[in-house]
């Protein structure tokens, strides 16, 4: 067998290695040089699953931490370097014909005179790692971009392509998509800031609101339905320009406060400033703090048909798992009740009974969302005429927003919602253009999978 080299004080004896004739390591060795240890890692790993009848008495408890074939090349640079003074391997006559392919996956038996084969070295139970070549991933790519395709137009045709009635600005614009096979979906939005509150500038606008002291200003708008709705029909709200995803805004909340848990000040701080006390007095804590709390939506909707009220149902339209375990059933305390520190609307009663607060208080991902305020359940016949009485009180000129009241009806993938068949429509061009890419450079610079002339050892030849 090889010599173990002298230890230094305090070093760790290396592990133990198989009982192989010293000529076969040096084959082993001078067949993977330090270059491909991505080769040598396989060996590697066979020979750390060695049978303990095939490592030595002492250690077979042991088990070996390092790589094998890496220690012992490190030995024969160094400590055995006298054995072989050109820095080169010197490999027996006998063994240079031996390739890694009679060392491994083949049998060890006539190497190491047991009755071991490689099947006992490997990781168990055997498993099958798929290697995709070139022209493979061309194929999977082609296949996960056409059917990313054919998911695009399922959502869109069931929800983004529908017919819808739009005013803004005093322009009624009616689309009707061609491409549209499922006409389920009737939804009708009207912007109605700007028609509450006429000004030349949000400034103006403002300065108007501000001079109504929260009552706000009252106004009708009018929408004529282009197709019949079914029930049930769903009345929303929309707000443009309104970063509800703000980092500061979403963080501006205290989770355990709402949930009825006994806060301290200083995390009411931490959490909610600047909505964390009213005035700045420490007794008078705000139940529920934070921005968000404080800058819920208070605008008023009365929804008729043809001089009839229509019900708006407003109940179950929260999570139920917000409203059983996210809220209180304590009433809010110095919440929005100075008019001129207010941000928004209040609260009477339960908070966890104000289902409409539970609603805004699910932030939205992205500036421009809606939030429902209820349900009707009634069909609306087509051309009739919807009137919506609107008590116009949120501020949303400060910041340049928009407001818009909408109805709509639903699909089984919800309501008109182009995000699904956007984002599919994104992966599937993105697949496809990842493959012609591939192909491209496979017809640039073709190489044949598995060539073993490819092999650095090959070369080296």
């Amino acid at each position: 067998m090889l010599q173990q080299p002298a230890l230094n004080a305090g070093q760790k004896p290396p592990p133990a290695f198989p009982h192989l004739p010293e000529e076969i390591w040096l084959r082993i060795a001078s067949l993977l040089p330090t270059k491909e240890w991505a080769r040598a890692s396989g060996a590697c790993r066979a020979l750390q699953q060695l049978q303990p009848e095939h490592m030595d008495i002492a250690t077979t408890s042991t088990r070996v931490s390092s790589c094998a074939l890496k220690w012992l090349m490190g030995r024969m640079g160094s400590a055995n370097s006298h054995l072989y003074p050109t820095g080169t391997l010197v490999v027996p006559a006998s063994v240079q014909h031996l390739e890694l392919s009679d060392f491994f996956p083949k049998s060890l038996e006539a190497l190491s005179k047991g009755t071991v084969v490689m099947g006992s070295y490997l990781m168990r139970p055997r498993f099958t790692e798929p290697l995709l070549g070139m022209w493979g991933s061309v194929e999977v790519l082609h296949f996960i971009g056409k059917r990313q395709f054919d998911l695009h137009g399922l959502p869109n045709v069931s929800t983004a392509n529908l017919t819808a009635l739009h005013i803004q600005d005093y322009d009624l614009c009616l689309h009707i998509p061609a491409r549209s096979t499922l006409r389920d979906v009737v939804e009708a939005s009207q912007r109605y800031d700007d028609i509450c509150l006429p000004g030349a500038t949000s400034l103006e606008q403002e300065q108007k609101l501000l001079q109504t002291n929260g009552t706000g200003s009252a106004c009708t708008v009018t929408v004529t339905v282009p197709r019949h709705m079914v029930a049930p029909v769903f009345l929303y709200y929309e707000l443009d320009n309104f970063y509800q995803n703000h980092r500061r805004y979403v963080n501006s909340r205290s989770d355990a406060q709402l949930r009825g848990a006994s806060v301290s000040s200083a995390s009411l701080h931490k959490s909610c400033d600047p909505q964390a006390t009213l005035n700045g007095s420490a007794a008078a804590i705000i139940e529920p703090c934070g921005l968000v709390a404080w800058s819920y939506f208070n605008d008023t909707f009365q929804v008729s048909l043809n001089g009839s009220a229509l019900v708006v149902d407003d109940a179950h339209i929260a999570w139920k798992t917000d409203i059983d375990k996210r809220f209180p059933s304590t009433p809010a305390v110095n919440f929005n009740t100075v008019p001129d520190l207010r941000g928004g609307g209040t609260i009477s009663g339960p908070i966890k009974a104000d289902e409409h607060f539970i609603v805004w208080m699910r932030t939205a991902a992205l500036r421009n969302f809606r939030k429902l305020l209820g349900r009707i359940d009634a069909d609306i016949p087509a051309g009739a005429s919807i009137t919506i009485d609107i008590q116009n009180r949120y501020n949303t000129y400060a910041f340049g927003g928009k407001k818009k009241v909408v109805l709509s009806t639903a699909s089984w993938l919800g309501g008109a919602n182009p995000f699904l068949g956007i984002a599919y429509f994104g992966v599937g061009g993105a697949s496809l253009a990842c493959a012609l890419a591939f192909l491209v450079l496979t017809w640039l610079s073709p190489r044949q999978a598995g060539d073993n002339s490819q092999l650095s050892w090959n070369k080296n030849k």
